[in-house]
């Protein structure tokens, strides 16, 4: 029975991303916030409905019945083996995150316009929050040599929407969980899309802070800056993919905001409780 159960959690999450994304492709919402609620609960409901349904075999263990039939220990010793290749991941990726922590702090700190940075040694302009919960901003100096005083101070902005949404920690466990539902259709064009989304809020944020078109400016500047040689800066547009996001960005900044459209996000909520349908089978189960 618990084998049968975490081959219907599978299916469930199956049924989940084909639905959720037939949904994206009929009633994708205009504005931002409807757009990341409807992108974020496609990438993660699925998964965590195998992941319920884990948690409810590993309740039950490895002795009893379900509905009349007997359980055994191959769906439990498969919940279990989930449950620490689980842990083994975000532990392998907490430390990737605690030895780039430490390759930051090597770095010299300055203080730029009032912040404090890291300063990365290389010509290419690069700024990130690098960290969990507190991240700290590294900034090279070739973003320093590119922008002016007053584009630095846009980029800078954005990077502080970045700590201010507290990215680095969020992204982190959606980056773990992107690695574990791999073996989902178009996880990964969610997660890109996931990522295009946190630029555009960060974007917004920061927008309040700056001037739009002088961030506007800033990220044509940087995205010329990053294709070498200068000569080639018309390379930027070979990625097709990265200069339409570009030119979103771009749009989003100095257009009015669109009205939010929720439309039909109303669904969402049912599929919430599908994701906890595998543990209403806990009553099921008599030792």
């Amino acid at each position: 029975m618990h084998c049968l159960l975490l081959a219907m959690a599978i299916a469930l999450a199956l049924a989940l991303r084909w639905g959720l994304s037939h949904l994206m492709q009929t009633c994708y919402p205009s504005g931002w916030r409807g757009r990341w609620q409807l992108t974020l609960a496609n990438f993660l409901l699925p998964p965590l409905a195998v992941a319920c349904t884990v948690l409810a075999v590993l309740y039950m263990g490895a002795h009893g019945h379900m509905l009349g039939a007997p359980v055994s220990m191959v769906g439990y010793r498969l919940a279990v083996s989930l449950l620490v290749g689980t842990a083994g991941l975000f532990v392998y990726l907490g430390w990737q995150s605690w030895r780039s922590r430490r390759q930051v702090r090597a770095l010299p700190l300055l203080t730029l316009q009032q912040n404090p940075v890291r300063q990365l040694e290389t010509a290419v302009p690069f700024a990130a929050q690098i960290g969990l919960w507190r991240s700290e901003l590294v900034v090279s100096q070739g973003l320093i040599d590119t922008l002016t005083s007053a584009q630095l101070t846009a980029v800078l902005a954005h990077e502080l929407a970045h700590r201010h949404y507290r990215d680095t920690f969020w992204f982190f466990w959606l980056g773990g969980l992107r690695r574990l539902s791999v073996w989902l259709p178009e996880t990964d064009a969610l997660w890109q899309e996931l990522i295009f989304l946190r630029e555009l809020r960060a974007d917004r944020w920061a927008a309040g802070q700056v001037e739009p078109l002088l961030l506007a400016e800033s990220l044509v500047q940087v995205a010329i800056a990053a294709v070498a040689p200068p000569a080639d800066c018309w390379a930027l547009l070979s990625d097709r993919t990265q200069a339409d996001r570009l030119e979103e960005r771009i749009q989003a900044l100095i257009a009015v905001a669109p009205a939010e459209s929720t439309s039909n996000l109303q669904w969402l909520w049912l599929s919430s409780l599908a994701v906890g349908l595998p543990l209403l089978t806990i009553p099921f189960h008599t030792f």
